[in-house]
């Protein structure tokens, strides 16, 4: 089985450089595992080395920042490429693999399948299963919980029941994270690539959703998590990733909601009111 590893560099050369030692250390167990470094960062000086790469490395250096979905799909379009591609894991520079990421990954039974997402939120680690859409208004929220996962061989977080003892009461996912997903390639080939009309933020909500009304399976695996930094590229409240998490949600609600797509227009409309007096008052401080 051939696998491609598609990592976008942006900036903060010592996350992309960690992350590529972590993907050095990935068991393989008979996987051809091929790693594009996809460079969106191209037009500054700095440049991440290639630490120990697992296989093959192929960097692109992208003319400009192209945004989330647009850098990715040049590292997917050059995965597709290759006959013997069988799936794509799309990875953020920010991540930290353990080393049987893969092989936990493809003992899931979704074309779409992430790990469970590790992070430190004041100063506690909080675990990610997956996320949710509130079709009313268009926001999503992420599953997330204090408690880690414990390992049941036999179960996996699907869009309907839980794994006992995962997470209180019953539980469904819309989508999974883009910091770590793995693609089959046949999802690409009926669904295509990450819409590029969304910069940064939504676009792995759009790409699971649409993948859902094709017929295609999202799931997480709850016996494997990778740690995840956030907000390496953009940071996670400057007015900039602000800026394109209300602009993508826009997007994202244009061509989701349907007939509530004046609800969600409303709401969106009232939380950049909200925020925009927040950023005010707190400067006045």
């Amino acid at each position: 089985m051939t696998i491609y590893i598609i990592v976008l560099h942006y900036k903060n050369i010592e996350d992309t450089i960690s992350c590529l030692e972590s993907i050095a250390k990935l068991k393989k167990d008979n996987l051809q595992i091929k790693v594009i470094l996809v460079n969106n960062n191209s037009t500054s000086e700095e440049s991440p080395p290639l630490a120990g790469p697992p296989s093959e490395v192929i960097t692109i250096k992208n003319p400009r920042n192209l945004g989330f979905a647009a850098g990715v799909n040049v590292g997917i379009r050059e995965a597709l490429k290759n006959k013997q591609t069988d799936c794509v894991l799309i990875l953020n520079n920010d991540t930290i693999l353990p080393p049987h990421l893969l092989t936990e990954l493809l003992k899931a039974p979704g074309d779409i399948t992430a790990p469970v997402i590790k992070f430190q939120w004041n100063e506690k680690w909080v675990y990610d299963f997956g996320g949710k859409v509130n079709w009313w208004t268009g926001r999503t929220t992420h599953i997330e919980s204090t408690n880690q996962p414990s390992p049941s061989r036999s179960h996996f977080a699907t869009p309907g029941r839980w794994p006992h003892g995962l997470l209180p009461g019953e539980k469904s996912i819309d989508y999974v994270s883009g910091c770590c997903m793995l693609v089959k390639r046949k999802v690409f080939e009926k669904i295509g690539l990450f819409d590029e009309k969304y910069f940064f933020y939504f676009e792995d909500a759009d790409f699971c959703i649409r993948a859902k009304k094709a017929g295609f399976k999202v799931t997480v695996n709850p016996n494997v998590n990778i740690y995840h930094k956030l907000g390496g590229s953009v940071g996670r409240w400057t007015n900039k990733a602000i800026f394109y998490n209300l602009l993508c949600n826009f997007i994202f609600i244009s061509k989701h909601l349907g007939w509530k797509r004046p609800i969600g227009y409303i709401y969106l409309l009232l939380l950049t009111v909200k925020i925009v007096l927040n950023r005010i008052l707190s400067h006045s401080e």
